[in-house]
This record gives C-alpha cells, sequence and structure tokens, in this order.
C-alpha cells in the first residue's frame, strides 16, 4: 500500500575510507516542522544492519539519534536510513546533520568526523491516517547467518550465538532468543548461551520495525543423539522380538 509521505534518503560516502560504525543526530528546522506528524524512519537496504540505537524521530526534540555499525566494511556511498516524512499542512522545512561520528574499521575504531549539507524541502499535506508502518511492511525478515561458536579469547571461553538478519523494508528491530523457559531481548547478534552444555533447544526471532519476525531454531546437542538412541532402542526390541519368535517358532 502506497502512502503520500515526502520520502528523504541519507547516504554515506566513506571518500577512500573503510568504515564499520557510525552515529550521530539528524535534526529537523524551518517553519514547518511544528506542523511534521510523523517520521517513519527506515534501514531497510542499509549498509548499517546492526543498530544498538535504533533510528527514531522524537517529536518534542524533532531529532533522529542513532547508533549503527556494520559486520563488513563500508568503502562506497551507501544508504544510510530512509525518512517518510508526514505533515499536517504544506510547509517548508530543512534536515540537518547536527552531529556525530564515523569510525574506521581499522581494528581500533578511529573515529571520523562528518560533514553534511543542510537539504530544503517542500512538505505537502500528507497526515498517514490509517496508514503505518505495518501497513507499509508486511513482509517478514529473513536471516542470512546463524553460528555456535566458542572461542576462548571471547565472552570467557563460552559458547555463543552470532546471527545476522535482513529486512529490505523497514530494517531489523530486535531480535529475541528462547532458550527453555527464558527469553532475552537482544539489539544486536550475539546471545551467549545460559546452558553451556547445550541440551537445551533455543529459537532465534528477528522483528522488523514493522512487527513482522521470523524465527530460526537451534538444536540441543544431544538431539540427535537421542534421536539415535531411540533408533537403536527400537531395533534392538525389533531384533529381540524376532528372534524370540523364531525361537519360539522352531
Amino acid at each position: 500500500e502506497q502512502d503520500t509521505a515526502t520520502i528523504v534518503e541519507a547516504y554515506i560516502d566513506p571518500q577512500g575510507e573503510s568504515l564499520n560504525a557510525i552515529e550521530g543526530t539528524v535534526g529537523f528546522f524551518g517553519k514547518g516542522v511544528e506542523n511534521v506528524s510523523l517520521v517513519v524512519v527506515e534501514t531497510g537496504g542499509s549498509a548499517f544492519s546492526l543498530w544498538p540505537v535504533l533510528p527514531q524521530y522524537s517529536t518534542e526534540e524533532r531529532v533522529i539519534r542513532f547508533t549503527g555499525g556494520t559486520t563488513e566494511s563500508v568503502t562506497d556511498e551507501s544508504l544510510l536510513l530512509r525518512m517518510r516524512i508526514f505533515s499536517s499542512k504544506s510547509g517548508d522545512v530543512s534536515v540537518s546533520w547536527i552531529g556525530g561520528s564515523a569510525y574506521r574499521n581499522d581494528g581500533v575504531g578511529t573515529a571520523e568526523g562528518i560533514s553534511s549539507r543542510s537539504l530544503a524541502i517542500s512538505l505537502t499535506q500528507s497526515e498517514p491516517n490509517q496508514i503505518n508502518a505495518s501497513s507499509l511492511d508486511s513482509t517478514p525478515p529473513y536471516f542470512e547467518d546463524i553460528k555456535l561458536s566458542r572461542d576462548p579469547e571471547a565472552y570467557e571461553g563460552k559458547y555463543f550465538l552470532s546471527f545476522y538478519a535482513k529486512d529490505d523494508i523497514s530494517g531489523i528491530s530486535k531480535y529475541s532468543v528462547i532458550e527453555g523457559q527464558v527469553t532475552t531481548e537482544v539489539s544486536e547478534g550475539i546471545y551467549v548461551l545460559h546452558d553451556q552444555e547445550r541440551k537445551t533447544k533455543i529459537i532465534v526471532i528477528a522483528y522488523d520495525q514493522a512487527g513482522n519476525s521470523t524465527s530460526i531454531k537451534v538444536p540441543a546437542r544431544y538431539d540427535w543423539l537421542l534421536e539415535l538412541m531411540f533408533v537403536v532402542s527400537l531395533l534392538l526390541v525389533t531384533l529381540l522380538v524376532f528372534f524370540r519368535y523364531r525361537v519360539r517358532f522352531r
């Protein structure tokens, strides 16, 4: 379903550097800013997939704050985020970069200043009414990677899950990890297992900003062994019955 919102996309240009994190604040100014009724921020397609601070619009401060990262490197001009702006009346606003930093993928996170020019926008009346993030994005996210690991130099040598999901429209909002009877909300794709013997099945759920979700199961270490033992036991019982009846009918 389409809407009449004004769409503004923000891009990051590394200018020859290799980046893996960014934090910043985008502000809205001008005579028409008081008429801005809603700004839906989308991260679908962004070069940054990890959001410790998810970009959201504050109606009180009229700003968007965010902190984003990626497990890869951003070396070319890439999409940072998308703003879907609704206004109760027509009017002019400017979108400006207030401040923040990008960080090099150099092992130490060297900070780099960011420069930007303001963008003047003429907004038309576009009340969201029944249009909302959920109706704009009805497609669930999808997992691109999930891995169980253990590293003596990370997380005290404990088993941990690393996972990565994508959503091409509104972007990933959060993850939930269900381990046994315990549910933990995770903003980044890392989860250290409580049950280090891995006897417990784990379910990882990814949510997009529209509330759609998808899940993936991580079996317990001994699930396959239990199934094998069941099959072997069944075969043994069958053989015993077989030989029993062979002896009986001999």
